[in-house]
Order: structure tokens, then sequence, then C-alpha cells
């Protein structure tokens, strides 16, 4: 691993720092797809300039990440923050989004509908899976009730450590990354130090970006057997996973990036929270969510936690944070024109899902629909119905084969499925 680091800019955090190590992890097809994939789905349809990617967002939130980490661990050297720990806090940064899909939020609403009619109507599913057996002889694993897009980032980063040849290693989490192909060799992943030593990163490392996007222990199929508590960090650095996605307030550097990065698309006006950034510090303290926190769940009281807090002088500004994010829910998320093509596109996409008989799913977690038959079927028919060609022309548009979701089926060690698209259909 070479020491040069490059820079790119930034329109929210004016300059962005690219190590070595990022830059291998943001050439991979996983993470290069998110150009394509508009961070706000359809709200340009209310706000014309909102059509900022998920790649700016999540380069933004790696930014973040790095700085608040960094921060405090120039504030607090007894916590014992190391370069390899901010390192893997700015990779989670970058990769806390890969498992969103075209349309952003709207594709997950599809997924909910779809999941309503097969339960409603279980003759649909049937013909469905006719067709799928037949084409590629086996069964649609059905629906989860609940779709989270932190859980399809998982398994894209099982994509993109596979698509550099390697793989996290279950057995020897504290061993180097385990060699499954051409690409980056194991020993040679990681960063050089000021004293020119060569880190490279452990199987662990990469289990605890994991669990900083998914803020949860790791469950089956992304982890051999359920886990019952953090693996890749041990308790005492608890705070570094309240960095990306905190479970305790909500107060994070994805949140801080998007209401900033979403306010100035929509509204023309940044919402600046730098300064909790610069202020942030690690204490114990009472768990103020004990109903979603794994460790103080089922428990009368509360537990204490090793957490991210800021002094009392920051109250107006963390206050201004929470209502940001009211504002921006109400003002751009939610605008009537957001949902309206939001809606406008689930009704399409529904109404032709018998015509793509290929399915993507992992099995009992996620079902995708789309696969590289909508890009060419939906798009070619769908888009030129002039009574409905309005807010969909452009969403077709940003629906390119980068931007599909690779999805993977079968147990945790099972590797990428690809749909066979020589047929015509």
């Amino acid at each position: 691993m070479s020491r040069d680091e490059r820079d790119t800019n930034d329109e929210v955090h004016e300059v962005i720092h690219i190590p070595p190590a990022i830059q291998t992890v943001l050439d991979t097809p996983p993470v290069q797809r998110l150009v394509n994939l508009k961070q706000l789905g359809c709200a340009y349809n209310a706000y014309p300039s909102c059509t900022h990617s998920r790649k700016e967002h999540s380069l933004g939130v790696m930014e973040l990440a790095g700085k608040l980490a960094t921060s405090i661990k120039h504030a607090q050297p007894q916590l014992g923050i190391s370069d390899l720990d901010v390192l893997c806090v700015r990779i989670a940064g970058l990769c806390h989004d890969l498992g969103h899909g075209p349309f952003s939020h709207a594709f997950e609403a599809f997924l909910k509908a779809v999941y309503r009619s097969e339960r409603d109507h279980p003759e649909l599913y049937r013909e469905r899976n006719e067709l799928f057996r037949k084409e590629y002889g086996m069964d649609i694993p059905e629906l989860p009730e609940e779709y989270e897009h932190e859980q399809t980032s998982l398994m894209m980063v099982d994509d993109l450590l596979a698509a550099i040849g390697l793989e996290i290693d279950w057995t020897d989490l504290d061993g180097p990354l385990k060699q499954i192909g051409d690409g980056i060799d194991a020993n040679f992943f990681g960063f050089i130090s000021n004293s020119n030593k060569l880190t490279a990163f452990t199987s662990r490392d990469w289990v605890f970006i994991k669990e900083c996007i998914y803020g949860y222990p790791l469950e089956q199929p992304d982890a051999p057997v359920a886990q019952t508590d953090f693996v890749g960090r041990s308790q005492a650095k608890d705070f570094l996973y309240d960095i990306v996605n905190n479970r305790h307030n909500g107060l994070d550097v994805d949140k801080i990036d998007y209401f900033s990065r979403d306010s100035l698309g929509a509204l023309g006006v940044p919402r600046k929270f730098n300064i909790l950034i610069r202020n942030a510090r690690v204490s114990w303290g009472i768990c103020p969510n004990p109903q979603k926190c794994f460790r103080c769940n089922h428990q009368t009281n509360p537990e204490y936690h090793m957490m991210i807090v800021y002094p009392k002088k920051m109250i107006t500004k963390a206050s201004e944070f929470y209502q940001t994010r009211i504002r921006n829910h109400v003002e751009i998320y939610t605008h009537k024109k957001t949902k309206s093509a939001e809606l406008h596109t689930v009704d399409l996409l529904k109404r032709q899902i018998s015509c793509f008989p290929c399915y993507c799913r992992r099995s009992m977690m996620i079902q995708m629909h789309f696969l590289f038959i909508l890009v060419l079927k939906v798009s070619t028919i769908l888009v030129y119905q002039s009574a409905e060609r309005g807010c969909i022309h452009d969403c077709f548009c940003e629906l390119t084969m980068e931007s599909l979701v690779p999805l993977k089926t079968g147990p945790w060690e099972t590797r990428i499925q690809t749909c066979n698209l020589s047929k015509s259909y």
C-alpha cells in the first residue's frame, strides 16, 4: 500500500481526503454504482436541483466520520483510538448506503407493496414462482415483512471484498482477510503509519466495519451464527459504533451530512453542524433509548454505556439538528410532489412485475424484483406512454445496470449469483 493520499472537492465539505486503502474500496463496482443513484430519489420533481448522488453523500459521511473520530482521539488520547480505528470508521461511512436500490426510498416502498400483494394474492406468487422454477430450477424465497437497506449494505460489503479477491475469515478473525481470488494481496491491504510500518486489515476489522453500518451485532447470514454482542471492537470502544449509526440518540455523521447536503440542494442553504463534531466527547452515560438498545432491551433499568456526549453549551445546536430533521421531512422528503412521484413509480413497477420473471433474492432476508430485464423491458415500454411519462422518464434514465443491486441467495458463504441475460423476454 502506498502512502500517497489524494483529495477531491465537495460542495458541502470543500475537500475530502482519500487514502489509498479507501481508494481501493472506492473503485469497486458496489461503491461505484452509487453514482447512478439519486440521494433523494424522486424529490427532484419538487426541487430540480436535488440531483446529488448517493456517492456524494457517502463520501461526505466518510469525511465526517474521520473528522469525528480524529477529534475525539486528540481530545481524549486515554481512549486508545488508533489510526486503524479511524480508517475503519471512515470505510463504514463510505459503505453505509451500499444497499439502497434505484429510486432511493421509493424502492423500499415498492418491495413492501409487493409483499402485501403476495400476501393478499398468493396465486400471483405461485404463477411467478412456476416461471422462476422453470427458468432457474429453484423456488423464490418469500419476502420478509420488513425491508432494511442496512441488511443489503452488509451483503454488498462482502461483494466489494470479493471484487478485490478477499473475504472475511470467521475462523481466524485476528488474521488477515481470506484470499479467495486475484486482486489485492490480503497481507498488503491496509495502511502505512508515520513510522513506515504496514498494518494490514484483519477479518475483525471488517466485521467492525459491518457492525458500524448495521448498528447492532451481526446476525445470520452475515455471520455463521447470530452474535449477541459486538465482535469487531471491545466494549471499551463502544462509542465508535455511534459515529456512523447512533443507536442511542440518532445524532450521527450520516444525518449531519444528508441534512446539510439535502438542505443545500433543495433550499440553497446548507445546515452546518461541524461545531458538534469539534465538541464531541466520550463519557459513561445512561442509555437514552433502551427499547432499541440490544444491551438494555428487556431490562427494567437502562445500563451505562460508553457513548458520544456533548457539553451543555451545545444544547442549542443539538436542538437545531433535530429541528432541521423535522423541517427537511416536511419540506423535502414528504413534499406532495415527491410523494406523488414515488407512488406513481411504485404503481408502474407493480404493474410490470409479471413481465419479468427473473428475480434475485437473499434467502429469507430480502427479495429484489429489480433485474436487468426491468431496464430492457419497462424502460422501453412505459417511458413512452404519454399519459404516464411526466415524472417517470428521468427515473428510468437513472436506472442503469450499474445501479442495480447484485444480490446473492443461499447460505452466507455463497458468492454472487448472476442472471442469464442471453434470452429474449
